[in-house]
């Protein structure tokens, strides 16, 4: 059975073989493959996205294949299956090094959604770089740490006491930084979750927080949504407690909020993985909006534009 570990181990298999004329490969192929659901756990409330249901699988999904005349797959993310006619007549017979190229052409002919573009086609083709080369990414564009600190998350909707449980059971497991997300009904609910936690987990865990308010329009996203008051006094206090970050505290186009909000606390403000456009991370930065850039590369355009 094909597992998310075994998935991702398969790249490591391919990086061994050395293509026959590396300077000829070419696209040959694009593939949606499908994976198998394994169970079907239920349903969830999730913390960013109050009042909605999110389904919790095992297994299921898809990830893309692009095959190469050299006999190289790379792999990526599985995309919207409706787009596979349309990357294959920009891609195939192309040279899969030419990154810049093809994404200039797929953001007209196969752009997509967010998570389901030709982003999950930009990281297949790095893919493809990458084992042609022998490399791994971060070698390639001359990274030189090999590790990275990682941080736990919640999913479900819970009240602060059942965060804080669940903070100690990962604290237990070796977890070293926790993310919360805060979407109380009130300011006061979210500090408690932040002091139950801190209480649970003592000096072990680095302690993050995410408002989520970067897509609220209170129609796409229902609970609560922060207006600048209550965005401001919330880091403060969130300062006062040594918290690390806040994330997203307001609408990811209240640039001039944003930026006076930065300007009047001094907890770190975290945001961009809804931003999809490189120009708006360079308006981010001249209006100094976050002092930590988070840009996803499944909402912008791979990892091609995620560099830039």
């Amino acid at each position: 059975m094909l597992t998310r570990r075994s998935l991702f181990a398969l790249p490591l298999v391919a990086a061994a073989q050395t293509p026959k004329n590396p300077g000829r490969i070419r696209v040959t192929d694009v593939k949606v493959v499908p994976l198998k659901l394994v169970k079907d756990v239920g349903a969830v409330e999730p913390a960013w996205n109050p009042g909605s249901q999110m389904a919790i699988r095992v297994g299921g999904g898809s990830f893309v294949e692009i095959h190469t005349s050299e006999g190289i797959t790379g792999i990526g993310p599985g995309m919207d299956p409706a787009l596979v006619p349309a990357v294959k007549a920009q891609l195939v017979g192309k040279d899969p090094f030419d990154t810049e190229q093809h994404m200039a052409r797929l953001r007209y002919y196969a752009q997509g959604t967010s998570y389901r573009g030709a982003a999950c086609v930009d990281i297949a083709l790095w893919d493809v770089i990458g084992k042609v080369c022998g490399q791994p990414l971060y070698k390639l564009w001359g990274g030189a740490k090999e590790k990275v600190p990682a941080y736990a998350s919640m999913i479900k909707l819970g009240t602060p006491e059942e965060r804080a449980a669940l903070a100690g059971r990962l604290a237990a497991e070796g977890w070293k930084a926790i993310k919360l997300r805060l979407h109380h009904e009130t300011m006061r609910e979210d500090l408690r979750t932040v002091e139950l936690v801190r209480k649970a987990v003592g000096g072990r865990m680095v302690v993050m927080t995410d408002a989520n308010q970067a897509q609220s329009n209170g129609n796409w996203q229902p609970g609560v949504l922060w207006d600048y008051k209550r965005a401001l006094e919330t880091a403060r206090e969130l300062h006062r407690m040594e918290v690390y970050w806040l994330e997203e505290p307001l609408p990811r186009f209240a640039w001039d909020q944003l930026s006076e909000l930065n300007r009047n606390v001094d907890v770190p403000l975290a945001g961009g993985e809804n931003n999809r456009l490189t120009h708006e991370f360079l308006e981010i930065c001249k209006r100094d909006v976050y002092d930590i850039l988070q840009p996803e590369g499944m909402v912008m355009e791979g990892v091609t534009a995620l560099r830039k």
